[in-house]
């Protein structure tokens, strides 16, 4: 089913990039090719714009060792695959309709993205966004109000006072009596990179609500934003990330917006899953790369994620537990075998279309022999009326030439004719009055 390629009411962040993957994706299903073109492009587009450099260092060195990016990408059910791309995550894996997934446990990445209780996994409308763009705005401010004064309190306006305190509350919603481990902090931003990050997910919040063509405000979003992460053990880490779980451990960017979200009176809840497990020790970050880029999951490009991935390694896992995983990959579940069977029956219709390419190739070549013979044809026909045209404007200046030779012969024939009247006028009038021309010979 073709996907849409713009801005809509529900999906309202539908760039260059998610699109380019959406039809690369739909087009053919060759995972490999996908991976390997489209992906890298898409790369090369966002590194300009995004802090990217882990990326761009596990990307390149792992295509240089043979690509498992490509096994990982077969390793991953094709739904997870669009969801992940299209931003729909939570709509689409919310718990009515979950589809299968790995379970929660052993090494790999996994997602999560937001959804409001009652919306049947849908996210906020653009009222909604304007709300929570809002208070981002005043949470960044109360903590540039902390930097100035230095978390001195007491020097502070009303005004700053009140937006701390907003804070304050706002780091309190998850953590009844939360205090900062120094006065310049906040829970959720304590520093300058947290602090972008947490600008960026403002700013693609606000993109949310301005690139929707929803003008009531009420339409609800499919798409959420998405954080991305791995571990080596799942069931230990993906609970940390649950609201009803106090967001203990989370990152800076989804706790804050959780914990908005809430303050706002939203039951907030989340859709986490395991995306890929990894049966290798070098496949944790690779893994983690291949999906941050697949759910433009950096908060400049819409997600949660204030950093990119790669940057943990998993070297504790016995050689026992890593074939564990590897059976569980290959032989309990159907993704691999899928994706498998997809691409290549993709690369078995190549096969046939490249026989017909070939055909194709030789009918290019006897048009373009055909081509040059009408072209040395058309020399040949075109040498020929050059001369014509050279006759033909011989014969022009010729014409002209009688032409005015027959205007000097008729002028000299009227002349001639009017001689000829004027002398027979003369010699009537003359027979008629007596007085006509004299035969002076008989004088």
């Amino acid at each position: 089913m073709a996907q849409a390629t713009g801005p809509t009411a529900e999906c309202p962040l539908m760039g260059n990039t998610r699109v380019k993957m959406l039809e690369a994706l739909e087009s053919s299903f060759i995972l490999c090719r996908f991976m390997q073109c489209e992906m890298l492009d898409c790369l090369q587009e966002d590194v300009q714009s995004t802090p990217l450099r882990r990326t761009r260092d596990v990307f390149n060195r792992e295509i240089s060792a043979g690509c498992p990016m490509v096994q990982l990408i077969h390793a991953t059910a094709s739904g997870l695959l669009l969801s992940l791309i299209k931003g729909t995550l939570a709509y689409d894996y919310h718990p009515d309709r979950r589809r299968q997934t790995y379970p929660e446990k052993g090494a790999g990445t996994y997602a999560v993205a937001p959804y409001i209780e009652g919306r049947d996994g849908k996210f906020l409308c653009r009222n909604e966004l304007r709300e929570i763009v809002n208070d981002l705005d005043q949470y960044l401010e109360a903590y540039t109000r902390l930097q100035v004064h230095q978390g001195d309190r007491s020097l502070m306006q009303p005004g700053e006072r009140r937006l701390v305190r907003f804070a304050n509350e706002v780091d309190q919603v998850f953590s009844p009596g939360w205090t900062p481990t120094k006065p310049t902090a906040l829970r959720w931003v304590t520093s300058q990179v947290s602090f972008l990050g947490i600008t960026a997910l403002r700013e693609s919040l606000h993109l949310r609500d301005q690139n929707s063509p929803d003008v009531t405000g009420t339409v609800w979003q499919e798409q959420a934003p998405i954080y991305v992460g791995c571990s080596n053990a799942m069931e230990a880490c993906l609970p940390q990330h649950r609201p009803e779980n106090g967001l203990s451990r989370t990152s800076k960017a989804p706790g804050l917006l959780l914990s908005l979200l809430k303050k706002r009176g939203h039951d907030v809840r989340v859709v986490a899953v395991p995306v890929v497990k990894t049966w290798t020790d070098d496949m944790l970050p690779c893994s983690e790369v291949v999906v941050t880029l697949l759910a433009q999951s950096l908060t400049e490009q819409g997600g949660l994620n204030v950093i990119d991935g790669g940057g943990r390694s998993d070297n504790s896992r016995s050689l026992a537990s890593q074939e564990e995983s590897r059976v569980e990959v290959m032989g309990q579940f159907p993704f691999v075998k899928e994706n498998t069977d997809s691409t290549f029956q993709a690369i078995n219709e190549i096969n046939e279309l490249v026989t017909i390419l070939d055909d194709l190739v030789a009918l290019a070549q006897t048009f373009e022999t055909s081509k040059d013979e009408l072209e040395d044809s058309a020399a040949e026909a075109q040498h020929v009326m050059d001369m014509l045209d050279n006759v033909n404007a011989a014969l022009e200046s010729q014409l002209e030439m009688a032409q005015k030779e027959l205007d000097k012969l008729l002028s000299i024939r009227d002349s001639h004719l009017m001689i000829k009247d004027s002398v027979a006028q003369w010699k009537a009038y003359g027979d008629v009055y007596g007085y006509g021309a004299r035969d002076n010979t008989k004088n």
